[in-house]
């Protein structure tokens, strides 16, 4: 539901607030609704996909591994959870990426707030 929420946002976003004729939204709006709701409706994920997601399902329970998304493409990464813990401890430990700030008290939710407010 949620994407379906997103898709007929993004349709009034990007069509309806540029059409020049105005006496054609409404028409234009029931049409791109109609087609949303029926690529919607039609997508079926196929045996292999429900088998897929299965398997990815039930390794998620396992503490011993992690699974992640790659960094490119459509992939799956499934790699030791012992080995992936050292590695990021390692790449945010890395003074060459990162500067250790000096906090004290009450101050960490403060530079973090005006950090959200930069990002």
């Amino acid at each position: 539901m949620k994407f379906e929420h997103q898709c007929f946002g993004l349709i009034h976003q990007s069509v309806l607030k540029n059409i020049v004729n105005k006496a054609q939204a409404g028409k234009i709006k029931a049409t791109l609704s109609q087609l949303a709701h029926t690529y919607i409706a039609s997508h079926r994920p196929s045996q292999n996909d429900r088998k897929e997601w299965k398997i990815l399902k039930s390794l998620s329970r396992n503490k011993i591994i992690v699974i992640l998304k790659p960094d490119k493409g459509n992939g799956v990464a499934v790699l030791d959870r012992e080995t992936y813990d050292k590695s990021i401890l390692s790449f945010i430990t890395d003074s060459s990426k990162f500067n250790k700030l000096p906090v004290k008290g009450r101050q960490t939710a403060r530079i973090s707030a005006e950090a959200k407010k930069e990002w």
